[in-house]
């Protein structure tokens, strides 16, 4: 077992021209806590990555697990050129095996604030037969990819893949998110046996500047959305990307609770919203819930954007629940 907490840190950095270390777990139960972190870095090297094969791993209470590069990353003509990939996988010691994540108030996080990509995020299974049995990120924790340059030239965010979930919570102010500012956003993708969002948690792809927002895919048996949101959105000149969801039943449930892409930007040069398309045996939209597709100002890129596809055997909406287009 491993467990890193308080001013404990297992890191790899460099901060001139250089390559920053790769940092390895393999443990069966890991915990990151209280402030202790597992971390990589860099300026203007090639940033390394992490990788950590567990059976069960804990972020809790300011834990963190975080890549990060501040300038180029390195050298574009390498294939790995990225700010450190994160890859969190089962242990698989001698076979396939099970990983259960817990995310309560800390993260998981991938950053470029330079040209340099962001690396990819992914929890996935490796071997055949290994199974990801449930990620819970709750009570504020976080799942994060992000480019904060503000110019037209920043790295884009790396992606992040949730791959063969069992069961996927995301509750209590949790988040899961990709997020630009001047650089193009990563995408999320979600596949999973059930999926639920809860109690202002939220997934999102997103754009603040002039970078273009990500798209957010989601397969699914089932989506449970009860006063949490999956949406795209974008704030200035970027437009947003796409929701795209595939389930067996999908239902939006709850004041607050809904699934939607958003432009809020003002102005002649403001980003438009993406589209939301929904794919279900069932889609159940109830009790004050949305379903929408909203732009403020911008011109959609084609006729898709802005738009809200359902396509479904059987449609309810019900009690204040809605389904809308706003331009």
């Amino acid at each position: 077992d491993a467990e890193i907490s308080g001013t404990s840190s297992a890191t790899g950095e460099f901060f001139d021209v250089g390559s920053a270390g790769t940092v390895t777990v393999r443990a069966r139960q890991a915990t990151v806590r209280d402030g202790g972190e597992i971390s990589t870095a860099t300026s203007d090297g090639l940033s390394g990555f992490i990788v950590m094969e567990v059976e069960d791993l804990d972020i809790l209470d300011g834990g963190s697990v975080s890549t990060d590069v501040a300038g180029s990353g390195g050298d574009p003509a390498l294939p790995n050129f990225e700010a450190g990939a994160i890859e969190i996988r089962p242990l698989s010691a001698t076979g396939p095996d099970s990983l259960s994540v817990n995310i309560s108030g800390g993260s998981i996080s991938s950053n470029t604030s330079g040209t340099g990509p962001g690396g990819r995020l992914s929890i996935l299974p490796v071997l055949a037969g290994d199974v990801i049995t449930e990620i819970v990120v709750t009570n504020g924790g976080s799942i994060s990819a992000s480019s904060t340059g503000e110019s037209s030239g920043s790295g884009r965010a790396g992606s992040i893949e949730l791959i063969g979930v069992g069961r996927l919570i995301v509750s209590d102010q949790g988040v899961i998110e990709a997020t630009t500012v001047g650089g193009r956003s990563g995408h999320v993708e979600v596949v999973a046996g059930q999926m639920a969002v809860r109690s202002g948690g939220e997934v999102s792809a997103g754009t603040t500047g002039s970078g273009t927002g990500g798209n957010l895919r989601v397969g699914a048996s089932s989506v449970d959305i009860d006063g949490g949101s999956i949406n795209t959105t974008a704030s200035g000149s970027g437009d947003a990307g796409t929701v795209t969801i595939t389930a067996q039943g999908i239902t939006v449930d709850g004041e607050g609770g809904g699934i939607a892409s958003s432009s809020t930007g003002t102005g002649p040069g403001a980003g438009a919203a993406g589209s939301v398309q929904l794919t279900a045996d069932a889609i159940t939209v109830e009790r004050d819930a949305t379903v929408a597709a909203q732009t403020a100002d911008g011109n959609p890129r084609d006729e898709s954007d802005g738009q809200v596809q359902l396509t479904t055997d059987t449609l309810l909406v019900q009690s204040g629940g809605q389904v809308r287009v706003d331009t």
